[in-house]
């Protein structure tokens, strides 16, 4: 934030806006007062003379406080700053004494607004805050605090503080800032971010409450790592006051068995990906997917590449409210642990299979899978592909379209590029006996490879440069030059194939050639550029150079060289 904000040796173009997002209580508000806090500091220090003014106004209508005497946490009820974009001018105004908010832009030097909570501000109202912060200079910065994305210059996601060094520093700062009384070691600091789960803002209050001499180090952190203890109730409502439960109850109210699969994630003893969460809950995985990504955006759950698990506060939450009795909640264990134990059996059959099946085994090791659940997919894949185009070949629509739905819902389980090239294939070997001349067909062939590149490029990059990868551009570069006529998008992928087969001068490097050499031809024809053809006489040279000692297969070489030939004359 300071970086953004204030510059360094290296950043010299400031940002004009910065949203601080995370759900409620994890301590943004507490971030931003501590940055205004040192900002001060440092002006005092004689630095950032040209900053004049700070300013910071709240939207928030609630705060976590503590009873002066007893040292508990309560909710406390507060009448926001502002509401809407007229109320926030009049404030800048004032604190300005600028007579019209226009004029802000003459105000000498430069400064600083932060905006806490935002998404109190009922929507119509909140863009229009967000189009008057993007109108500004930026010689008027902002710093936005909210629990969801806001549409501001940088982000910054707004966590617990997993590092213990980061977090004794912040312990150290907030201490100095505060000016509290306070005679804090590592190992004390260390204890009090355990006991708070790294919550920055529960940090500070228990900080407050220890200066105070209400409760000590020992104490408090006690409370704090006891469950069952009221402080931590209180915590845990306030931390998810209008993000956890306004986002149950939404999903709740679509008729999804939302408590259920937070029990499930809950007791899974460790990250969950969607094909278990919709087989223990009894929903399609389309249905899982689409709860899964609603309490990502509400910060609910955590995602790491295909896996799932509870924000750390979020598991105190379930803790509290959600899990039932000693019987049920041995039901869901039991649901649980016999799930898993067919999985395990599910991998010693397929291991089994693997091993009687060579094409398979090949299959597999060639698509790399990244775990256990890829490793499923394309090898029942590998057998559906199979299946379906014997379906194609008896002109049987019905059961070939059933294979395209079970297609469909493997893509919900894994972004793995094989599903997407599998389907691909699949549509295309339909499309000439189901839908001929269907347009929309040939573009949702297309759209299938242009997944599994991309999950290639972004999601799967060990397998850049691979037997799998070259033989996914070589299909779709054949595609482009054979259906779409896109000779020019033909020729990127096809001379990525060419490339990435090396010195492996097999069928496959022949077929990428035939092909290549269509479209350097094609295009030579339609542009008459000399690039065009001169690519292809070196291409022409190389293929029949190799054609006596290479392995071509199915390939014909005799047919290559009476085409094509005549280009070296």
């Amino acid at each position: 934030m300071y970086k953004s904000l204030l510059g360094d040796d290296v950043r010299q173009r400031l940002a004009g806006s910065i949203v601080l997002y995370g759900y409620g209580g994890v301590g943004k508000t507490a971030i931003t007062t501590e940055f205004l806090y040192r900002l001060l500091r440092d002006k005092r220090d004689g630095k950032h003379a040209d900053i004049e003014y700070l300013l910071f106004f709240s939207s928030k209508d609630e705060y976590l406080k503590e009873n002066k005497t007893t040292g508990e946490l309560y909710i406390d009820t507060a009448k926001p700053e502002f509401s809407t974009l007229a109320d926030l001018k009049s404030l800048i105004c004032k604190c300005l004494n600028l007579t019209d908010i226009s004029t802000i832009s003459d105000y000498p030097g430069r400064g600083i607004i932060a905006i806490d909570n935002i998404e109190n501000i009922e929507s119509e109202e909140k863009l229009k805050i967000i189009e008057f912060i993007k109108s500004l200079p930026r010689t008027v910065q902002f710093i936005v605090t909210s629990r969801g994305e806001e549409a501001c210059e940088e982000k910054i996601h707004i966590e617990e503080f997993s590092n213990n060094d980061t977090g004794v520093q912040f312990v150290e700062e907030i201490i100095e800032s505060e000016g509290f009384n306070l005679e804090v070691t590592k190992q004390t600091a260390e204890q009090v971010i355990k006991a708070t789960k790294g919550n920055a803002l529960i940090i500070v209050q228990t900080l407050n409450i220890i200066d105070r001499g209400v409760s000590t180090f020992d104490e408090i952190t006690r409370s704090l790592e006891s469950m069952r203890s009221k402080n931590s109730e209180m915590i845990a409502n306030f931390m998810y006051k209008n993000t956890f439960d306004d986002a149950l109850k939404h999903l709740s109210s679509k008729g999804y068995p939302v408590n259920e699969i937070m029990q499930v994630i809950s007791l899974y003893d460790e990250r969950i990906e969607l094909y278990s969460i919709s087989k223990l809950s009894k929903l399609e995985i389309a249905d899982a997917e689409r709860i899964c990504n609603y309490l990502l955006e509400r910060l609910v759950l955590k995602k790491s590449g295909e896996y799932y698990e509870l924000n750390e506060f979020a598991k105190r939450f379930v803790f509290i409210k959600l899990l039932p009795d000693r019987i049920e909640l041995n039901k869901v264990k039991d649901k649980i642990k016999k799930h898993k134990e067919r999985m395990k059996q599910k991998l010693a059959e397929l291991e089994s299979t693997l091993n009687a099946n060579s094409a398979l085994h090949k299959n597999v090791n060639e698509w790399q899978p990244k775990n256990y659940i890829d490793k499923i997919v394309i090898a029942e894949l590998f057998s559906l592909y199979g299946d379906a185009i014997k379906c194609v070949g008896r002109n049987d629509k019905r059961a070939y379209e059933k294979y395209l739905k079970e297609f469909d819902e493997h893509s919900f389980i894994t972004n793995h590029p094989y599903v997407p090239l599998q389907k691909a294939r699949l549509l295309k070997e339909g499309m000439f006996k189901f839908h001929r001349g269907d347009k929309s067909i040939l573009q949702e062939v297309e759209r299938l490879y242009e997944e599994a590149v991309e999950s290639i490029e972004y999601d799967y990059r060990y397998l850049i440069g691979g037997i799998a990868h070259a033989s996914l551009l070589m299909l779709f570069g054949i595609f482009l030059c054979q259906h779409l006529k896109e000779h020019s998008r033909a020729i990127r992928f096809l001379e990525d194939a060419k490339s990435f087969h090396g010195e492996n001068k097999g069928k496959g490097w022949f077929i990428v050639c035939n092909y290549l050499s269509a479209s350097y031809e094609k295009m030579y024809s339609q542009t008459n550029d000399k690039a065009y053809r001169d690519l292809l006489r070196k291409l022409v040279k190389d293929v029949l150079s190799f054609s006596s000692s290479g392995s071509s297969g199915s390939f014909s070489i005799e047919t290559y060289k009476k085409k094509y030939s005549n280009w070296l004359a």
